[in-house]
């Protein structure tokens, strides 16, 4: 059996071949202000899009990326609604009378509610939203290997002997909520 040398994968100095190597990713100022809070939201959309895409053209096979595929989704998603409806204790105990820090967790079913009153959009985005979160409901599924707990019963598809997931469906919606997302930024910059 071979041996690999592992080698650093990150560095603070930049690379000598950056400008020739495609193998270097910068990854910098990833904190929580609103424009890396969008380049976040939007890594997982592509992500999320292009293992679609991927699948689509038969270069992975299926079984292998649908769990990252579907936590790429769900979890876009959840940053997403926490970054364009911001949701802190005040804000949740005014709106839905509920101050619980657990409420501020992986639950989006209070973000979907509050997005859609912000942001007055369409019924079928509102249930798609709700059928992702009702796929995971508190982000735990598509993460961890142990379906026993309380949390990942009540997965739906878990309620059932199995699902289909349409992938080409999939990415088309997914790259919508992204251009809508960043139309949504777009109007609060404008206003």
């Amino acid at each position: 059996m071979t041996t690999m040398k592992f080698s650093p994968l990150i560095k603070q100095e930049i690379p000598e071949d950056l400008e020739d190597n495609p193998a270097w990713s910068a990854i910098g100022g990833l904190g929580y202000d609103a424009i890396n809070q969008r380049y976040l939201v939007c890594s997982y959309f592509q992500a999320c899009e292009s293992l679609c895409d991927a699948v689509l053209k038969r270069e992975q096979f299926h079984d292998e990326v649908i769990f990252p595929i579907l936590y790429c989704l769900r979890h876009g998603i959840e940053l997403m609604l926490k970054w364009l409806v911001p949701l802190d204790k005040k804000i949740l105990e005014k709106r839905f009378g509920s101050t619980s820090e657990n409420d501020k967790g992986h639950d989006l079913e209070k973000y979907i509610k509050a997005f859609e009153e912000d942001y007055k959009v369409d019924e079928s985005l509102v249930n798609w939203l709700k059928e992702i979160s009702e796929l995971d409901p508190k982000s735990t599924l598509f993460r961890y290997v142990d379906a026993g707990t309380n949390y990942q019963r009540e997965a739906i598809f878990l309620k059932k002997s199995e699902v289909f997931v349409n992938l080409a469906e999939l990415k088309l919606q997914t790259a919508y909520l992204h251009e809508r997302m960043l139309n949504i930024e777009r109007k609060q910059y404008d206003e």
